[in-house]
């Protein structure tokens, strides 16, 4: 018994039901959670199906802007949050491997993933094909044939398909998970309308003509294919850099650049300058020379882009490469491929654009000096033409 300020007596030995007093806890304890986690991170913990309809607005309004969702509307993203699970590895944790079968569909929250597959050289001595390392099997002799970050997706082929090289987790990371089940309820569908334009786009190149590929073998293909984006400025790859990928550019302008070098092995290459040989855009490719069986498996020049660019890049290691060993495949691919001239007539281009810049810039001094002569002589303002 209390007594209040207006002077009414309280009964405080009255008992509550046990079930308020749990509801009355587990809201304390959720308190708890939030203030020391974070409102997300607790929407992010909590089990697909008991997240409440404010942690569904909280997490759709975090993740509304990430690439892999940007395609979504909210309702859609709404309902992928319904199935989505959450799960956070340390580094150089095997996801799975390559062969596996494909049993979920992952989401980089945060972190890193790269894909590898074995590498072509035999292990060294001693090697038994493996190691255990803290718990982890690190595999050698592998290479990495692309990285993931944060908004990327893995794990396309979900439901019955294999898994095409073995992922592992490169720093501490993040993953929203979904099972066979939430794949089917929500990105398979976005999947196949977009896989569907993604084969349009590549029946467009006449490797891909309706003579070699069927629309069954070419959607397989549409579907390994990753949409990456660059902004001015950025060199997609470098020359010189192995060519383990085919980019097909879907928007935006690229130069190709090659660099003039001088010397040989022994004395050290020397860089003299970079030419820009050509240039390419929508509806063109660049990295046939991981397909071609003669090239130098690298890239024989720079990519840059001159614009923003948007590619469809396509990984040699999910290519089956014999369906483009035959005559007929080999004279199309080098009907598109670039022909780079010889290094002293790539100089010999170079020197004429400095000298054509060169005689442009001695023009446009002289007209000026002429028109600040004339301007002064009828004695009206300096004007000064701009180039």
């Amino acid at each position: 018994m209390r007594s209040t300020k207006s002077g009414k007596i309280v009964d405080t030995d009255e008992k509550k039901p046990i079930s308020q007093v749990q509801a009355e806890a587990a809201l304390k304890q959720r308190a708890l959670k939030e203030k020391i986690h974070g409102l997300v991170h607790v929407a992010l913990i909590e089990q697909p199906e008991s997240r409440t309809s404010a942690q569904l607005d909280l997490l759709v309004g975090e993740s509304k802007l990430m690439p892999a969702f940007k395609h979504l509307d909210l309702l859609q993203l709404r309902v992928l949050w319904k199935y989505l699970s959450y799960r956070r590895h340390v580094a150089d944790r095997r996801l799975f491997e390559q062969g596996d079968d494909a049993k979920n569909f992952y989401v980089i929250w945060s972190g890193q993933v790269s894909a590898r597959i074995p590498a072509t050289v035999s292990p060294t001595v001693g090697s038994k094909g493996g190691k255990m390392m803290g718990g982890i099997n690190i595999k050698p002799q592998e290479t990495i044939v692309h990285t993931m970050n944060a908004g990327d997706t893995l794990g396309e082929a979900v439901g019955g398909g294999h898994r095409k090289a073995a992922c592992v987790t490169e720093e501490t990371t993040e993953l929203l998970i979904l099972n066979e089940h939430g794949f089917n309820k929500t990105f398979k569908l976005f999947f196949e309308k977009r896989d569907g334009e993604k084969t349009r786009f590549l029946r467009n190149f006449s490797i891909f003509h309706r003579r070699y590929w069927s629309d069954d073998e070419l959607y397989k293909i549409a579907s390994y294919c990753r949409q990456v984006e660059y902004k001015a400025g950025d060199t997609i790859v470098a020359q010189e850099q192995p060519c383990d990928a085919v980019y097909f550019i879907v928007s935006g302008l690229v130069s190709v650049c090659r660099a003039v070098t001088e010397g040989g092995m022994e004395e050290g290459e020397v860089s003299l300058c970079d030419v820009a040989v050509t240039k390419l855009c929508s509806g063109e490719l660049f990295g046939e020379s991981c397909i071609l069986p003669d090239s130098l498996g690298v890239f024989q020049s720079s990519i840059v882009c001159e614009t923003k660019v948007k590619c469809y890049r396509l990984d040699k290691a999910q290519l089956d490469m014999s369906r483009f060993q035959s005559d007929v495949m080999l004279a199309e691919l080098k009907k598109i491929s670039v022909i780079y001239p010889d290094d002293c007539v790539l100089l010999q281009m170079f020197l004429d654009q400095k000298r054509s810049l060169a005689l442009k810039e001695k023009t446009m001094k002289e007209l000026n000096k002429t028109l600040k002569k004339r301007d002064r002589k009828e004695g009206k303002k300096l004007r000064k033409i701009r180039y």
